[in-house]
């Protein structure tokens, strides 16, 4: 089924379109939050969550990409879970350290994700994004966005988990240094 066949049945309130969703872009979702929670119970219900946030945002909106909408609605909902659940308990869980790597380059009052997620900052740093190797902005994406681990990253992609180490911190002390230039204050 087409996406704009899903947003169709969306459009029309019909719950056989939360079906095909999940049939589509489920296993997608799934990954994004398991990354990011380290957890299958609380990765299902952040699913569960995101369908249930585009079952009530569609209409009005009509998204030009239902993975990318999807994908961000997954991502944020999985987000506000890790924060509600680390507020409870402090560790060092994968997407600490990852929001701790970008901090030296993106610091801030706010928090990393707030700052992240704004729309001139995401500008900015797709803007970037397209001015770096292919390679070097997939390893950054698999890293920042999708909440990939190093060895995974390496054994994805058949690096050596040091290669892939290097090539984040040149890429995010590159970010750094094109914000400065661009007059990029956080």
């Amino acid at each position: 089924m087409t996406d704009s066949e899903i947003i169709r049945l969306l459009t029309n309130r019909s719950e056989n379109a939360l079906v095909e969703l999940h049939k589509k872009y489920g296993k997608y979702c799934n990954k994004i939050a398991i990354n990011i929670l380290n957890n299958h119970e609380d990765s299902e219900e952040c699913l569960n969550d995101a369908y249930l946030q585009v079952w009530n945002s569609i209409p009005p909106n009509n998204p030009k990409s239902l993975l990318g909408y999807l994908g961000k609605i997954t991502r944020n909902v999985s987000l506000d879970k890790y924060r509600a659940k680390s507020a409870k308990k402090r560790g060092g869980t994968e997407i600490e350290y990852i929001l701790d790597e970008l901090k030296l380059c993106i610091p801030s009052n706010n928090s990393v994700e707030k700052e992240y997620e704004s729309i001139e900052l995401r500008n900015q740093i797709n803007s970037f994004l397209h001015s770096i190797e292919p390679q070097k902005r997939t390893i950054f994406v698999m890293r920042y966005y999708y909440a990939y681990n190093i060895k995974i990253i390496s054994k994805k992609l058949r690096l050596n988990e040091n290669t892939v180490k290097s090539i984040l911190y040149r890429t995010r002390l590159k970010l750094k240094e094109y914000f400065q230039e661009e007059g990029i204050s956080l």
